[in-house]
């Protein structure tokens, strides 16, 4: 064998050893829980993402239940031309609340929103994201509830 062919083999052993020693797994989630529709959630944390399967007709619901009251950011993530709105229940109406790209809305802790998407005939089946942030704000006093 020749001299140098023991260097390569080596060095190959010797970088990746010194790879796996030096790396480090992040321990920090690179982007807030996703959530489908399939299932009421209820509590979710301060920060996520639902998923609406957006067919080419009709409305896809989530129902959310916060914990508590608070003020929150609401974001539509993709297909901005996609259609989004919130539905309250009452006792003998419902109020409907229409989410253009983004809004930042006071809601009300242990009841159920509807959260709606629809396709608003686009051609294609595609995904919508919808990001929601909990924000400092006090909701006492943030003056857009719903």
């Amino acid at each position: 064998m020749k001299k140098g062919s023991y260097i390569w083999p080596g060095a190959i052993i010797l970088l990746t050893s010194l790879f796996f020693a030096c790396y480090q797994g992040s321990d920090i989630d690179p982007e807030p829980p996703v959530f489908s529709t399939a299932e009421d959630i209820i509590n979710p944390p301060d920060e996520f993402r639902i998923l609406y399967n957006l067919k080419i007709v009709g409305n896809f619901n989530a129902r959310i239940k916060l914990d508590t009251s608070g003020v929150w950011k609401l974001e539509k993530e993709t297909a901005p031309s996609s259609l989004f709105w919130i539905e309250r229940v009452y006792e003998d109406s419902i109020a409907v609340m229409t989410i253009d790209n983004e809004m930042i809305v006071g809601l009300e802790g242990g009841i159920f929103y509807n959260f709606i998407a629809n396709n608003n005939n686009y051609p294609l089946d595609r995904d919508l994201f919808v990001h929601f942030t909990k924000l400092p704000y006090n909701y006492e006093n943030y003056p857009v509830k719903f």
